[in-house]
């Protein structure tokens, strides 16, 4: 409605929350009556569908988004192509003649301006359009069907207009296809005749030759690129002729359908009256009792069908049940050996760093350690051979990544090593 009131110039381009407000008002009166809060929608619509422009931030604009929605909207509902005919858009399309082509800059025009850029997009759009108004039609039968309101005549005159509409779109879309095979011919006939100038050069060929027939390989294949195209399209097309010709045919047995409710509710109305004329010509009819059938009148029994009741129980609260929080049980045992465990690990990570400092600054002021004999004093003292390991690790990572400083193994064990459960090489750290 805001894009129709800024097309007739109603509304400006910039309108105002009053705009909105007013045309959702207008909206809910045509339909349910009820007038919904228009902040929840402003709020709803906004970044994908409405904006404030950059000059005027209280105000309000339709995004581009919007407008193409909006286009979308229309071109399904009122779409331009319904009434168009098919079978002349496919004529101009297969008025194409090879024997225009001769070069394939032509070709290349046919297919960009004439082809892809104008036949075949109306062609889809139309076929859109033809399925919407098929699927249409079928609604309205189905109606037909259900229907109980409407005078015999008028809904025989209603299904004959129906009828005579789809067996013509039928009609068309058979034609379109004798006509599309008649295009894939001509542009077969263009291929061809690239290839044929292709193989039109001797096998032995001069440089001048060569480059001849690079261009037209290269045009060749344009051309062939071209059919390929061309046949794709063809096979949507076919796929959404191929829809429209089911629904043309399920709309083909609903007639039928109408037709056999049409009979069996002709025939029901006839008996109806039938019955009728025979109980009032049998019927007497006094003031005091009304009307009398005679005792010899076959008065059927009443259709009945047992059935048995089953009383509910009525529960006044019926719902889910109450779920209750557990607390888990602790395990005493488990939770005191991972505290021990990470006590551990933190003493030896801090038993660690202080070995490393201390090492570091030593190398400062004596400029070199030789930690082979450093090892087994730190892993005396601290009981704990993993932390001698660990402060040998990080000295070494120390030196390595500081140009300031080289390690210096000699792959030699002293002879205090092997009494030892571990044994070293001599690794000395230099300060250079």
């Amino acid at each position: 409605m805001l894009h129709k009131r800024i097309i007739n110039r109603q509304v400006n381009k910039h309108f105002t929350y009053k705009d909105i407000e007013r045309c959702i008002k207008e909206a809910a009166l045509m339909e349910s009556g009820v007038v919904p809060h228009t902040d929840a929608i402003v709020d709803g619509l906004l970044k994908y569908y409405l904006e404030h422009p950059r000059e005027e931030r209280f105000k309000y604009a339709l995004t581009d988004f919007a407008l193409k929605f909006v286009k979308l909207l229309d071109n399904k509902l009122y779409s331009p192509y319904a009434k168009f005919p098919l079978r002349d858009t496919f004529k101009k399309l297969a008025d194409f003649k090879s024997a225009e082509i001769k070069s394939i800059d032509d070709f290349n025009r046919w297919y960009e301006f004439n082809f892809e850029g104008n036949s075949g997009t109306v062609i889809i759009d139309h076929l859109e359009a033809l399925k919407d108004y098929v699927n249409k039609a079928i609604d309205e039968l189905n109606v037909y069907i259900n229907q109980d309101q409407d005078s015999a005549l008028k809904t025989a005159e209603n299904v004959s207009i129906l009828f005579e509409k789809i067996t013509a779109k039928s009609e068309e879309i058979k034609d379109t296809l004798l006509i599309s095979n008649s295009l894939d011919e001509e542009i077969e006939k263009v291929v061809n005749y690239f290839l044929r100038k292709k193989n039109s050069l001797p096998d032995n060929k001069t440089p001048k030759q060569k480059e001849a027939h690079k261009i037209l390989r290269e045009e060749y294949d344009r051309a062939v690129e071209i059919k390929k195209k061309v046949d794709d399209f063809f096979v949507e097309v076919e796929y959404k002729l191929g829809q429209l010709l089911d629904r043309s045919a399920y709309a083909s047995t609903q007639l039928i359908t109408v037709q056999d409710n049409f009979k069996n509710k002709s025939a029901v109305r006839i008996n109806i009256k039938r019955l009728l004329k025979f109980t009032l010509e049998q019927a007497k009819f006094s003031k005091k009792e009304g009307f009398l059938l005679p005792e010899q009148f076959p008065i059927k029994s009443v259709v009945t069908e047992r059935f048995k009741h089953i009383g509910l129980v009525y529960y006044e609260e019926f719902g889910l049940q109450k779920s209750y929080v557990i607390e888990p049980k602790t395990n005493e045992a488990h939770l005191k050996s991972q505290v021990l465990k990470l006590d551990t690990e933190l003493t030896r990570q801090e038993n660690t760093a202080k070995w490393v400092n201390l090492f570091k600054k030593q190398l400062q002021k004596e400029r070199e350690i030789d930690f082979s004999n450093h090892f087994y004093d730190i892993a005396l003292k601290e009981n704990d051979t993993l932390i001698a390991l660990k402060v040998g690790f990080e000295l070494v990572e120390f030196a390595r990544h500081n140009k300031e400083y080289e390690i210096k193994i000699d792959r030699e064990i002293p002879e205090s090593s092997l009494s030892q459960n571990i044994a070293l090489w001599k690794m000395k750290i230099i300060k250079r």
